[in-house]
């Protein structure tokens, strides 16, 4: 139970990261199927480093050096007030012409016996349109997302849909849209959480 809690805390707190978030096309065609290779399939953040290694994506020296240094400033005091301070390392990656940025994260403590959460956020900050929902949903075809929208803002999520404590959602903000300056981003984010296997 106290897992579950913590897990929608974690979720709560990473809407707000996402929704809060670098610089602003059609989002790009390679984002899902590098979502598939690494988030989505990984269930160990041993595993998900390896799988970012094979697929080329490289590690930011600092957080500065990514666009997501405020938004994850801006998340951590509510993290910590749930107890789920966490350590982040944010990789980039080229592809397709376009780029790409991806927050790693694992809480610092154990938040389910003595498993951690982890969280794996991609980021396409140039797309203009959403990738079809259906392309996402195929991933946890026995669950259903819950669709939102704030504004001209499109939101999607489907809880425990890689078991318990798991989840994934998506983002995406219109370049021009009003809430912008906000929400601090725009373009297409996809992203899960699971406790680590490993632990």
């Amino acid at each position: 139970m106290q897992g579950r809690k913590k897990g929608r805390a974690l979720a709560l707190a990473t809407a707000m990261l996402l929704l809060r978030a670098g610089p602003s096309a059609a989002a790009n065609a390679d984002m899902v199927p590098e979502f598939s290779r690494t988030c989505v399939a990984s269930k160990s953040i041993k595993d998900l480093k390896a799988a970012l290694a094979k697929d080329g994506w490289k590690a930011f020296a600092s957080l500065a050096a990514s666009h997501l240094e405020r938004e994850i400033s801006a998340v951590t005091p509510m993290l910590d007030a749930q107890g789920l301070s966490s350590d982040y390392v944010i990789y980039g990656r080229d592809t397709g012409g376009k780029h790409l940025e991806l927050a790693l994260s694992e809480t610092k403590k154990p938040v389910s016996g003595n498993r951690k959460l982890v969280g794996c956020s991609m980021y396409d900050f140039d797309a203009t349109s959403p990738i079809a929902s259906a392309n996402v949903s195929a991933f946890a075809s026995t669950t259903v997302g819950q669709k939102s929208t704030v504004g001209d803002v499109q939101a999607e999520k489907w809880d425990n849909v890689f078991g318990e404590g798991s989840g994934m959602r998506t983002v995406f903000v219109p370049a021009a849209s009003p809430l912008r300056a906000q929400l601090g981003f725009t373009g297409m984010m996809l992203g899960t959480h699971f406790l680590d296997s490993s632990n």
